[in-house]
């Protein structure tokens, strides 16, 4: 059988599901695998949506609610997951949360009208893409690189066995991490332009007698 589903198996010529179980997320495995010469990945990745509830907050209670909603977000996490990436995960969402609200909060304060929201989250995700860019580049791959030994080709090469695009770096950014969080980001952002109006009465009333 060349299709695995168990890391410790991996082997040349393999193939590795990677899937999300109970107990453990085997996409923790992956670059390990691609190390040991898997020819290809199969991934499964849900898109983003955490950073929605930052959004509608920092709408209603401006940019400091915002930054608070997102570190009680990953502290909570980090108290009842822990962490896996050695602190560099949490991180990166604290750093792409931000880049990310902010600015659509910001200027959506100055501009209080469904043309200012929707261009202050166009600027959030242009902004949370490129930090996107620089946490994966500077952060999370030398991370993944100091923690299981491996150098640039290896990531390199485990990209390439999901998108045969990506042959170095730059494509890794182009065909990878880029396009992913445009699509998080642009669709976090339409569901945040259907729901916000009709959640922020309500919210904006609890905030007040809060």
């Amino acid at each position: 059988n060349d299709i695995i589903y168990d890391s410790r198996k991996a082997a040349p010529g393999l193939l590795f599901v990677c899937i999300v179980g109970t107990q453990r997320d085997s996409h923790e495995f992956a670059a390990d695998c691609a190390a040991k010469g898997v020819s290809a990945l199969v991934i499964q990745h849900d898109i983003d949506l955490s950073a929605l509830p930052d959004l509608i907050g920092g709408f209603v209670l401006g940019p400091v609610g915002a930054v608070e909603i997102i570190a009680v977000k990953v502290l909570l996490k980090l108290v009842f997951k822990g962490t896996s990436s050695m602190f560099t995960g949490e991180v990166q969402k604290f750093l792409l949360c931000t880049a990310y609200a902010l600015p659509a909060v910001l200027y959506y304060q100055k501009h209080r009208t469904k043309r200012g929201a929707a261009i202050g989250l166009v600027l959030g995700t242009i902004c949370g893409v490129i930090v996107a860019v620089l946490t994966n580049v500077f952060l999370i791959f030398p991370a993944y690189m100091a923690l299981y030994g491996m150098d640039w080709a290896s990531i390199v090469q485990m990209c390439t066995a999901v998108n045969p695009w990506i042959t170095n770096v730059p494509t890794m950014v182009a065909f990878s991490i880029v396009p992913f969080n445009v699509i998080s980001f642009s669709v976090t952002s339409i569901l945040a332009m259907l729901l916000y109006k009709k959640i922020s009465v309500p919210l904006k009333k609890f905030a007040l007698v809060g």
